[in-house]
């Protein structure tokens, strides 16, 4: 869950600085895809790190520096800013807690050979595993049956009754769960479509998908 969170605050701090370098440092715009970019030897954020003025003896260190000095904001009198240097200090140590973060994680996450088993089947990222078996180790003390799990999901509702009325709800499902269920078929079907031939049990989920889909582009008020 703390992984998540830095995540979410890396993200936000991150459209923050390239908000500040579009003044500051108006050339960014030719190396956007460098800015979020970590540099391939310490995974460290080779602009970042330049920004923040952090000592890294990389040529890639030494290419943004010479970019920076060169960059034409400078001939408008115009520096980095002292808040756009602390920004990037920020994302650093975020980006540096993360990585400790990951690593712990992959230090404990493969003890779980049953449950890799099926993690591997369906390909789920080593973080999304770690947000699954906190939130359902250990199965058989959890849940009583397989339905109980599937309410956990949110995949099945519980039928509510008041007086004359009748609803059926999601019940005690964990939101969590129901949100990276859905980011993990929406990523599934959208980024690698091949998962769509890849296991039997997957398809009425996909089908299920594409109706809701479907439903969506004929009526997007339902959105």
């Amino acid at each position: 869950m703390a992984h998540k969170f830095f995540t979410r605050q890396d993200t936000q701090l991150l459209n923050r600085i390239q908000e500040h370098l579009s003044y500051e440092f108006p050339e960014i715009d030719l190396f956007k895809s460098t800015v979020g970019q970590n540099d391939h030897q310490d995974n460290r954020r080779p602009l970042i790190c330049t920004i923040a003025v952090i000592d890294r003896d990389y040529s890639s260190a030494s290419t943004w520096v010479k970019r920076l000095k060169h960059s034409i904001a400078k001939e408008y009198g115009i520096d980095i800013s002292q808040i756009t240097k602390l920004i990037a200090g920020d994302i650093d140590r975020l980006d540096l807690r993360l990585m400790d973060i990951e690593e712990q994680i992959k230090s404990i996450i493969y003890d779980f050979p049953v449950y890799n088993q099926f993690f591997d089947e369906f390909k789920i990222g080593f973080i999304h595993r770690a947000i699954l078996l906190a939130l359902i180790y250990s199965f058989s003390s959890r849940f009583d049956n397989p339905a109980s799990f599937k309410r956990r999901l949110g995949l099945v509702t519980v039928e509510e009754q008041s007086g004359k009325k009748s609803d059926h709800k999601k019940g005690s499902s964990s939101a969590l769960c129901r949100r990276e269920w859905y980011l993990w078929v929406y990523s599934a079907i959208n980024l690698a479509p091949e998962f769509r031939t890849h296991a039997e049990v997957l398809q009425p989920i996909f089908k299920y998908h594409d109706q809701v889909n479907a439903s969506f582009s004929n009526d997007p008020d339902k959105i």
